[in-house]
């Protein structure tokens, strides 16, 4: 069952999904979704309030209730029978963990992936602020998406 907390008005995450900034490569992650049956998202455990473990030892955060609901209306989009499952990474292997495919999505804190967004290693879909980021202004709300 989904979470439902609600994000701090100032939180300000972005949803990172495999893209690596190539929309065949965005297509071909879809359909390794579909195949497998599994959706991987990938959190960190020492990153509280955003991701991290809850006292039962499962993935928990407002980082993870956004990469959970994303996923969850992608798989609604999919029409096909998928699992999610979480899969832990650390804060120094994220992004080789989406780049390498260990993760088919990541959501993190804007400071740490803008540098990552802005170099094309991933690419950023939205981001939760209410308005656009001065950072990357090109960059929908999720309420623009």
């Amino acid at each position: 069952m989904p979470r439902t907390r609600n994000p701090a008005p100032f939180l300000a995450c972005l949803l990172l999904i495999l893209l690596a900034g190539a929309t065949p490569l965005a297509a071909a992650t879809l359909d390794q979704i579909r195949t497998s049956g599994m959706f991987r998202l990938g959190y960190r455990a020492d990153a509280k309030p955003y991701s991290y473990r809850d006292a039962g030892g499962q993935p928990a955060g407002y980082i993870v209730d956004i990469c959970h609901e994303v996923a969850q209306k992608l798989i609604f989009d999919m029409r096909a029978p998928i699992q999610i499952a979480h899969v832990l990474v650390t804060a120094s292997e994220r992004f080789e963990a989406v780049s390498s495919r260990k993760v088919d999505m990541l959501c993190d804190q804007t400071t740490n992936t803008i540098p990552q967004i802005k170099s094309g290693k991933v690419r950023a879909l939205a981001v939760t602020s209410p308005k656009r980021l001065d950072s990357l202004p090109d960059l929908p709300t999720m309420a623009e998406s």
